[in-house]
């Protein structure tokens, strides 16, 4: 009996020990999960904590996103797109701009300056050879460079500023060149060049700007130009006479030399300055120069130039 007491007295304190351990415990405590946007990966499955998510659409950061933002919310340009007749391509702060397949263009094609608010800056190259019925072309300031054979053999009329620099198979083949701004510079050895208008906007021929153009025959000069360069028109052999505007105020050194058709000028009110032998070999010019009575510079009796103090320059400017 005292055996059996003495048993249950040890699992009695056996079963107190237990109980006072596990009291001393703190209790496991189950938190739930929210689900929601915060908590949620692009493919649905439980993320992080980050209220950002880490992610996002064409995040730039993340190699292998490969969504073109262009175009977008953001605002950016869209990388290509097209109109009825051209089809243009973004690079750099510009597009380049070519011929929609399929489209029908106007003989007299005018480029616009523009596309989606940002300038077209290029013409490709072969950009219009598939147009042979254009023949006439007006290339917008905003043009800063024209690729090869972008246009038919067929067009020969160009209106561009006096800056763009023209391909060679552009400039063997153009016939009428009208400039709109800018300086004179890149014109030389155009050999089936035969009109040429300068407008207002262009202030400057540049030294040899238009040598040896030797089918150059008209030349139209509007109020604006203020420098003739010199030996600019050297060897335009065709060039039978030439009207100065009361703009121009310089005439470079040899600006004529070699237009040996050249058989009347007209000096504007202005001209302050003709150099050395400027009208060398013109032998045709010789008693056929005009000066405007307002000069106070020069005059011309009898087609002879003089300097306002009487001095005759025929033997100066004709070599």
């Amino acid at each position: 009996m005292k055996r059996f007491l003495s048993v249950l007295l040890m699992l009695a304190l056996f079963i107190l020990m237990a109980s006072c351990k596990g009291m001393g415990e703190p209790a496991v405590q189950t938190t739930p999960v929210r689900v929601g946007v915060e908590n949620q990966s692009p493919g649905g499955g439980q993320g992080g904590g980050d209220p950002s998510g880490g992610w996002s659409p064409a995040d730039p950061s993340d190699p292998t996103d490969t969504t073109d933002t262009r175009g977008d919310e953001t605002g950016d340009a869209p990388a290509s797109g097209s109109d009825e007749s051209f089809s243009y391509t973004l690079q750099d702060d510009g597009y380049i701009i070519r011929k929609r397949t399929g489209a029908t263009l106007p003989d007299q094609l005018v480029i616009p300056s523009s596309f989606n608010g940002l300038p077209v800056v290029a013409i490709d190259s072969n950009a219009f050879v598939g147009a042979p019925n254009v023949v006439s072309v007006e290339i917008p300031d905003s043009v800063l460079w024209i690729g090869d054979s972008a246009f038919s053999s067929n067009t020969q009329k160009i209106i561009c500023s006096a800056d763009l620099e023209l391909p060679y198979d552009l400039k063997d083949q153009v016939t009428s060149l009208v400039l709109t701004s800018g300086v004179v510079w890149d014109c030389a050895l155009m050999f089936q060049l035969k009109e040429l208008e300068l407008r207002a906007g262009v202030t400057e021929i540049q030294i040899r700007a238009l040598y040896a153009c030797h089918n150059l025959k008209k030349v139209t000069i509007h109020n604006g130009l203020q420098e003739i360069g010199e030996n600019a028109f050297e060897d335009c052999t065709a060039l039978t006479s030439i009207v100065l505007p009361d703009s121009v105020v310089d005439i470079g050194a040899w600006a004529f030399t070699g237009c040996s058709a050249l058989s009347s000028i007209e000096i504007g009110k202005n001209v302050s300055y003709i150099g050395p032998c400027a009208f060398n070999d013109c032998t045709r010019l010789r008693g056929h120069i005009t000066v405007d009575a307002g000069n106070p510079y020069f005059y011309a009796t009898n087609g002879t130039l003089y300097t306002a103090e009487g001095e005759n320059l025929t033997a100066e400017l004709f070599g």
